[in-house]
Order: structure tokens, then sequence, then C-alpha cells
């Protein structure tokens, strides 16, 4: 759900205003405005998400996951240059006026070619207002179910744990579909599968059924470490395993933020192999995007599980032999009609 993955994303954005005010301060303001916007679009979102079976809609809610990742790759990688920098200074003691003069310009670079990213995202941020227009999707912000006015304040907005996931609050259908698979993956047997592959077409509610599994009470209790990332079209896999690997280990970010990809392999692994982690990826879209990823995830039986969704059956099999798949039922006709009550009325009224 593009809603649940802008909620992330600002989240993580507001936490670094947060946690890393000394190095971001000279950009707060540009950040600030980034998120003020994306909190404006999340408003379009729930529209354009029950109209994810038109292609053309599908397309755009593609581009928002991109655009909101690039955001976010767009700060970080100003937060770890900066970082850098800093570093260099108190190593060198900073005493020598060529260091001093270097370390001035890489300020002056990174601090230019932030500015460059972020008009960029702003610009791609008003193509997708104007593509809203086009298509009529309509804005719910002042639907009972909209943003609150604490959601579209910078300073006010709630603070999510890195790369959490948003409770999805639209929910019909899927109840045993959850208790199901909760139980095959907290299942320790020799029975039990490594992975639970959830596929089927577009519409279905792949990813919301993930989320409710995700942030269900015995997954938690279960698996003390979770990650969750949805995989865009213009993705890399050195990023994507930072993110996990972040989330997994989040008092290790900093660190973390300097990794190469083998390191990150070797890293995920070992927390893998001896920590219960339930690891998400979300709209996995490929089996070559899956073959960059993969050296990251336990091949034999481990405490970890591992849960995909994607729109291709096929890539189950690709994956692991011994996944479990599960392809989500089409709503019957009385689930239909309640899902449309809970998203037509979404106080509880009625229909007259």
């Amino acid at each position: 759900m593009a809603e649940a993955i802008v909620l992330m994303v600002v989240g993580r954005l507001t936490d670094l205003l947060t946690e890393e005010a000394q190095f971001l301060n000279v950009v707060r303001d540009e950040i600030q405005q980034v998120v003020t916007e994306l909190m404006r679009m999340k408003a379009f979102l729930r529209d354009a998400d029950s109209r994810i079976s038109e292609e053309r809609v599908g397309n755009l809610l593609a581009q928002v996951r991109d655009l909101v990742y690039d955001a976010e790759d767009v700060v970080e990688t100003f937060l770890l240059s900066a970082m850098s920098s800093e570093r260099r200074k108190v190593q060198g003691g900073f005493r020598n006026k060529v260091k001093r003069s270097v370390c001035s310009f890489d300020e002056y670079f990174y601090h230019h070619k932030f500015i460059k990213g972020i008009k960029q995202i702003q610009e791609r941020i008003q193509n997708l207002f104007g593509c809203f227009s086009d298509y009529d999707i309509k804005s719910t912000q002042n639907e009972g179910h909209g943003s609150s006015s604490s959601e579209s304040e910078p300073g006010r907005l709630k603070r999510f744990h890195t790369f959490s996931v948003v409770e999805p609050k639209l929910f019909v259908g899927f109840q045993e579909d959850v208790k199901s698979l909760v139980a095959h993956l907290v299942n320790e047997g020799d029975d039990s599968y490594p992975v639970i592959f959830i596929g089927g077409m577009g519409g279905l509610g792949k990813t919301t059924l993930a989320e409710k599994i995700y942030n269900h009470k015995t997954i938690k209790k279960h698996f003390p470490r979770l990650a969750w990332v949805s995989i865009s079209q213009k993705w890399q896999a050195k990023h994507v395993l930072k993110r996990i690997l972040i989330s997994l280990v989040h008092e290790k970010k900093e660190e973390i933020l300097q990794m190469e990809y083998d390191r990150l392999v070797e890293n995920l692994l070992q927390v893998q192999q001896t920590k219960n982690c339930l690891v998400v990826l979300d709209d996995i879209w490929s089996s070559d995007a899956w073959d960059l990823l993969k050296a990251a995830f336990p091949t034999e039986t481990s405490r970890s599980k591992l849960m995909l969704t994607s729109r291709i059956l096929d890539l189950a099999d690709h994956v692991n032999p011994r996944c479990f798949v599960h392809k989500p039922k089409v709503l019957d006709a009385e689930e239909s009609w309640a899902l449309l009550r809970l998203k037509a009325f979404p106080k509880g009224d009625h229909l007259t």
C-alpha cells in the first residue's frame, strides 16, 4: 500500500531530524518541506490504492513508491557524508589549513549535491500531483479517515520506528488467512516452511494481508527483530540490504550505512542465524531481483523466516522449492459489500 510506504518514510525522515540534528540542521527546512509535501500527497493515496487495478494508476503508485525511497536516499546520503566529514575533522585534529580547506570544500560539494537532489524530488512531487488531477484521483483529507491536522505539520508528526509498517485500517475477508500464515511462520518443527510466499494478480490484497501478519501480536512476540522493505522498479541491492540490516540491528546504523555489499550479506546472514528475525520483501517483481538479494538469506534451516509478496506466482519455486505458497482469494459478494461500506462510511454510518 502506497499510503503505508509514505508514512513509513515520513516517520524515518522525522526520526532522523531528531536523532541526527547536529548533522541535518543545515538542511532541516528542505527536509521538512519534503515531509509536508509527502503528507499532503498521502491524502490522495487511499483513493489511488482502491484503483490499483487500473494500469495507469498502478504505474502512478509505483512512481510514488520510487519517489519516497529516493527522497530517503538523498537525505541518508547527505547524512553519511556529513558524518564522514566530521570524523575527518576529529581524526585530523583540524589543525592543518589544507585539511580545513578540503573539509570545507567537501561540505560545500555535499550540500550542493543535496540541494540538487531535493529540488528534483520536489519537481517529481509536483508532477505526481498533476497526475492525480489528470486521473481524477480524489483527496481524502477532509473525510473522517483522512490526515489529521497534527499529521500535516512536520513538527508534530507521529514518529514511527524505522521501517515500521502502518497497521492497515480496512481489512475484510482475510481473517483465516492471517491465522493460518501466522501459524506457519512461528512453527519451528521439522515440517516448518522457511519462506511464506503470498502471490497473485494485483488488487487481491497481498500487501494488506502481509501487513496484518507483520503487525500481529504473535509475530511480534516470536520475532523480536522485524524488517519490511518494498522492492521498487528503481532499486539497488545494496540499499535494500542496508534497509533490512538497519531494521534488524538498529543500534549499528552508522556502521551499516558505510558497509559494502559483501559485508552487508555477511552481517545479515549472521543475525538471521543467531536471532529470530522476520524479513518481508513486498512486491518483488522478477527472478533477477531475487537473485541479487538471495545471498543475504539462509539456505538452510534457521531461526528466521522470510515472507514475500509478488504478482508472479512462478517466482515461488525460484526463491525456494520448500516455500509455502498462498494465493489470496477474491472477495465474495458479502465481503466486497462489507469492504465498500468501510470505505464509504469509515465512521460506521449506514445507508438509508
